[in-house]
C-alpha cells in the first residue's frame, strides 16, 4: 500500500486556526489530522495558484482547483510557521504559527521499550529513523511511524486480511506505552461495530483511533497526542 494513501486515512478535524487578515483574495485555514503524521491546509484564493513554505522547506506551488486549494505539511516537534501567498516572491504571505504536536515519547524510549514487548517476530522498527516516516510495507500489512526531533509524533498500523496481526501489533505497542487493555479492547470492539468510522478513544494523555471495517477485512489504528 502507498504511503501517502495510507496516511490519508487519517481525519480531517478543523482546529480552528484561521489567517487573521487574509484579504479579500486569500484565506486559510489548519485541521487536525488526528494521526500526528501531517498537517492539512485548505483555502481559498482567486489565483490558479498559492504558493506556501514552511521554516525548513523552499516556497511550494499548489493549484488551486474553483478558487479552493489544499496541501499538508509534516507533524514537527518544535514551533514552526507556515505562510502562505498568492504570489512566488511570497510578497502578501500570510503565516500561521504552530506550537508543535505533543510527542507520544522518546523515540529511543518506544524502541527500548517495544523490542522488549513485541519480540522478534512483530518487531522491525529501525534504531533510528532519522526524523523521517518509516515503513513497513508489505502487501497487506503495513506500521508507519512519524518522528521528528527524536521525538515519536505519530503511529499507524494498517492489515488487510490480517486481523491477527493487528491484534498483536495493538497488543505490544498499548504494553509500550502503558495503555488501559480495557479502553483498546473498548475502541476495537466498537470501530468493529461502526465499520469504516473513526473511533477514538483516549489512555492517559495518548489517543488511539480505530477504522475497521470487518467485511472488508481492513484494520487500521492511528496512535497520536
Amino acid at each position: 500500500m502507498n504511503v501517502k494513501k495510507v496516511v490519508a486515512f487519517g481525519t480531517m478535524l478543523l482546529m480552528g486556526i484561521i489567517l487573521a487578515g487574509c484579504g479579500k483574495n486569500l484565506s486559510a485555514e489548519s485541521h487536525d489530522s488526528h494521526n500526528g503524521f501531517t498537517i492539512p491546509i485548505t483555502g481559498k484564493s482567486s489565483e490558479s495558484a498559492v504558493y506556501w513554505k514552511t521554516d525548513a522547506d523552499g516556497i511550494n506551488k499548489v493549484k488551486t482547483k474553483n478558487g479552493e486549494f489544499s496541501f499538508e505539511v509534516p507533524s514537527k516537534a518544535h514551533k514552526f510557521t507556515i505562510g502562505v501567498s498568492n504570489s512566488k516572491d511570497m510578497s502578501d504571505m500570510k503565516t500561521i504559527d504552530f506550537k508543535g504536536e505533543k510527542a507520544i515519547a522518546d523515540y529511543s524510549t518506544f524502541y527500548d521499550a517495544y523490542d522488549y514487548v513485541g519480540g522478534s517476530d512483530i518487531n522491525f522498527l529501525p534504531t533510528s529513523p532519522d526524523d523521517r516516516n518509516y515503513a513497513e510495507d508489505t502487501k497487506n500489512d503495513v506500521f508507519l511511524i512519524h518522528t521528528d526531533d527524536g521525538k515519536l509524533l505519530g503511529l499507524n498500523v494498517y492489515t488487510k486480511y490480517g486481523s491477527t496481526w493487528f491484534y498483536e501489533i495493538v497488543a505490544a505497542i498499548g504494553s509500550t506505552l502503558d495503555a488501559d487493555t480495557a479502553t483498546l479492547d473498548s475502541g476495537i470492539k466498537s470501530a468493529e461495530k461502526k465499520p469504516g468510522q473513526y473511533i477514538t478513544k483516549k489512555s492517559g494523555k495518548i489517543n488511539y483511533t480505530f477504522i475497521i471495517n470487518t467485511k472488508k477485512d481492513t484494520y487500521q489504528m492511528f496512535v497520536h497526542s
